[in-house]
């Protein structure tokens, strides 16, 4: 059935409430105005469209960017420097969720939880929390990171213990680039080896 004016007024006026809340946030560490709003803009619409308004939801960002780690500093000038930074950490815990971000930097004085370890001992840095209790698991450029090695041995270490960790309904946001798997089939076969 197509949406009704009223529907699209609501939508728009609920973007543009997003998109002021997030352009707060970037505003208060001098990062409106770039690629980095325009990220997290596109990852936080995808998250809402899953599961709806985050506040309350708990939330696992896994490498999640710190403010001091190898690749900060592969990135010398400017605001892009910052780039590496936990932006989406930081919105989400701005917009209500119990936000949790793993990653090998140092983040100190973050409003969120930040986990500091290396993601290959990714299940020990999960113990902490219970079965089923994450609504939220995400991994956006992980799988890229030059800082990384064999990037599908720590896919299947990641999938395997979040299948535990995640609530039924629970989501694992990724991008598929440096997992090896790009196509449907890819996909259809690899979670048949799972069962």
């Amino acid at each position: 059935m197509p949406k009704t004016k009223a529907a699209w007024i609501l939508e728009v006026e609920q973007e543009e409430r997003i998109e002021n809340q997030v352009n707060q946030v970037l505003k208060k560490y001098k990062m409106n105005g770039t690629v980095t709003e325009l990220t997290i803009m596109y990852r936080l619409k995808l998250i809402t469209s899953l599961m709806g308004d985050v506040k309350g939801k708990t939330v696992l960002d896994i490498g999640c960017g710190a403010k001091q780690s190898w690749d900060y500093d592969l990135c010398k000038i400017g605001k892009e420097r910052r780039y590496y930074d936990p932006w989406l950490c930081r919105v989400l815990q701005f917009f209500g969720a119990k936000t949790f971000g793993i990653d090998g930097g140092e983040s100190p004085n973050e409003s969120y939880t930040h986990i500091q370890g290396h993601l290959y001992r990714f299940s020990e840095h999960t113990e902490r929390f219970p079965n089923h209790s994450l609504d939220l698991a995400c991994a956006w450029g992980l799988f890229d990171s030059p800082s990384l090695g064999i990037r599908r041995e720590l896919f299947d270490t990641i999938v395997t213990r979040l299948e535990v960790k995640l609530k039924p309904e629970g989501f694992f946001v990724f991008d598929a680039s440096g997992t090896g798997l790009y196509s449907k089939k890819d996909w259809q076969a690899y979670l048949r080896a799972r069962k």
